[in-house]
């Protein structure tokens, strides 16, 4: 027998091992504790994504979620209208007491700025009571949102002191206050296992949770629950979409989005969706399974011929971004297009929506491609393109708020900082920190290249890598440079307590002082040093979310690295501020940009 025959037998005997041989072949990717714990790093989790071993590949890596809280904008309809319960004339639940246990704060009227807790909802007439009434009644048309919450740690229930709406664990979690707050819960098992509800209240000491919505009783003692956070997105060749727990590196599911293609965009979620794109279509899947609920052909009403026949008006361009309420993406075209993820209503008949989900809404039209992600604020959107312009438009009704001019092509993703400044990287070597309702320039700071990369916000501090490799640390109030440091070339990958965290041309792994900028680790180092090698690693992440390290293969190897004892998640952004866009009441003091952290609680 030759030796090529032999060697013919072998490669086809390897093509079909089953899942669990395929992923055993990639151990020897895994970095071993001690080339990790000489760089004060160790593993968050390792997970392998399961490909078809003929082809396929991973060709994008994407984090969403946040655990923010949702805001449900609705108006007062009609009468009867007390101080303790009225109607509404908007696209709320149909379920009944579905926002029992949120806070319903009015944004607009007489009563603007007061809040009080819902006590009873009745889904067919939107019918809210609360449980102390409010100093007068509103008035029809009067403006309310409700915060309800958006967004795995897992625990049992102790002792069986529990309500509909309190229970304790006898699981070791976070030693900090409302830790958990804004994130889902769900039980795993018991009578209870599948329900879901929000998060209000965590008190560490006693790991007592409050949630938003009663539950249907009382959980048992022993109950297994779970919480959910982020999502990690996988997208192959293949157009298979793999979901992760991005804390925990549990498989969640995988979709199939349609064509194979070798262009895709990062993926968005809200509380009950994930949004993503495929060549010409948007697709909406149900965040907790993965079912595809509705597709939508990336176009509006307004496509001209001559841009259908070029085949430029339908090819996604920018990742999708989402609230609870629209997905947008840009396009080749130069369009920005707004699709609805809920029903829409008629407040006259509650039962047939006006248009269902997944529904054309908007389009704003620039004269570039729009590779930058928008981003949503409440009541208005932000969004960048080529063309050297940062737009910022109203969702409802549509309309164009202002176009600020850089002087350069806008590639990279913008920023948020605080409540109302939005971080613009331009070609024109400018980061500038714009107002997000005035269009201002608060501040702006040359950095002697071009700028393709998103500023990472942490705390008050923003980091920025040019085209050229020069790293700066900036106050993100002022503008004031910090420090700057030249890096080569380089990917921000995370930002943690104390150290920045960067990815090589080469794909090394090299670690800045967030201090003074002072290099402590460069790639050399890091390689053959400390014997960290992920250069097979070849596709990463930027994290704005919190302190993790994502890496991964194009054979389908995750990694996710952590500081040495950071057993949670160090958010990059206080989860007790107000959220960007927020428009304080009126007579109500504009709260700082970005508070420290209270004493305990997780720094940025």
């Amino acid at each position: 027998m030759s030796r090529r025959y032999c060697l013919a037998l072998v490669w086809i005997s390897l093509m079909a091992l089953p899942a669990w041989a395929q992923v055993s072949l990639s151990r020897n990717l895994v970095p071993t504790r001690s080339a990790l714990g000489r760089l004060g790093l160790e593993r968050q989790f390792y997970a392998a994504v399961p490909l078809d071993l003929s082809g396929e590949r991973v060709i994008a890596l994407s984090l969403a979620g946040r655990g923010n809280i949702e805001r449900s904008p609705a108006r007062v309809h009609s009468v009867p209208v007390t101080g303790s319960g009225f109607l509404s004339s908007s696209n709320l639940s149909p379920h009944d007491d579905f926002y029992t246990g949120a806070v319903l704060v009015f944004t607009g009227g007489a009563l603007e700025g007061q809040e009080r807790e819902i006590a009873g909802y009745k889904g067919r007439t939107r019918e809210f009571t609360f449980r102390t009434p409010f100093p007068a009644a509103p008035a029809e048309g009067d403006p309310f949102e409700i915060k309800g919450f958006n967004e795995k740690i897992t625990g049992t229930v102790l002792n069986g002191r529990a309500t509909t709406t309190t229970f304790l664990s006898d699981t070791p979690l976070s030693p900090v206050d409302d830790f958990y707050v804004g994130s889902t819960l769900v039980f795993n098992s018991g009578e209870l296992k599948g329900e879901a509800r929000p998060i209000i209240g965590y008190e560490a000491r006693t790991r007592r949770f409050t949630v938003a919505e009663p539950f249907a009783s009382a959980p048992a003692d022993g109950d297994e629950f779970a919480i959910r956070g982020a999502m990690l997105f996988i997208q192959t060749n293949r157009a298979n979409l793999h979901a992760f727990d991005a804390e925990t590196g549990q498989y969640l599911w995988v979709a199939n989005i349609g064509r194979p293609s070798v262009d895709a965009r990062g993926a968005s979620v809200n509380a009950n969706g994930v949004y993503v794109t495929n060549l010409e279509t948007l697709y909406a899947l149900d965040r907790q399974t993965g079912r595809i609920t509705w597709t939508a052909p990336l176009q509006d009403p307004s496509t001209t011929i001559t841009e259908r026949f070029k085949g430029l008006s339908s090819l996604a361009s920018s990742d999708t971004a989402a609230d609870e309420h629209h997905v947008a993406v840009g396009l080749r075209s130069g369009k920005l297009v707004a699709f609805s993820t809920r029903d829409i209503i008629d407040p006259s008949n509650y039962v047939i929506p006006v248009k269902p989900a997944g529904s054309f809404l908007w389009t704003w039209k620039t004269n570039d491609w729009i590779t930058s992600k928008p981003i949503f604020a409440d009541k208005v959107v932000a969004f960048a393109s080529r063309d050297s312009k940062l737009y910022v438009a109203q969702n409802q009704p549509p309309a164009l708020l202002y176009r600020f001019k850089t002087g350069g092509p806008i590639t990279g993703n913008i920023a948020a900082y605080g409540t109302r400044t939005v971080l613009v990287p331009s070609a024109d070597h400018v980061l500038y920190a714009v107002d997000l309702f005035t269009g201002d320039v608060q501040w702006q700071i040359a950095t002697g290249a071009p700028l393709s990369q998103e500023p990472l916000v942490a705390g008050d501090e923003v980091y920025v890598v040019n085209d050229r490799g020069m790293l700066f640390s900036l106050d993100a109030r002022s503008g004031q440079v910090r420090w700057s440091i030249p890096t080569g070339g380089g990917k921000l990958l995370a930002v943690g307590r104390e150290r920045i965290y960067l990815e090589s041309r080469t794909r090394d792994l090299f670690i800045v002082s967030r201090a003074n900028g002072a290099m402590l680790a460069d790639p050399r180092m890091t390689l053959e040093r400390a014997g960290l090698n992920l250069r097979d690693y070849s596709l990463s992440l930027t994290n704005n979310l919190n302190d993790r390290i994502y890496l991964i293969t194009s054979s389908g190897s995750l990694l996710c690295l952590r500081e040495m004892g950071q057993v949670y998640p160090r958010p990059n952004r206080d989860p007790k501020l107000p959220h960007f866009g927020y428009i304080p009441p009126e007579g109500e003091a504009t709260p700082p940009q970005q508070a420290p952290a209270p004493e305990g609680a997780p720094e940025a």
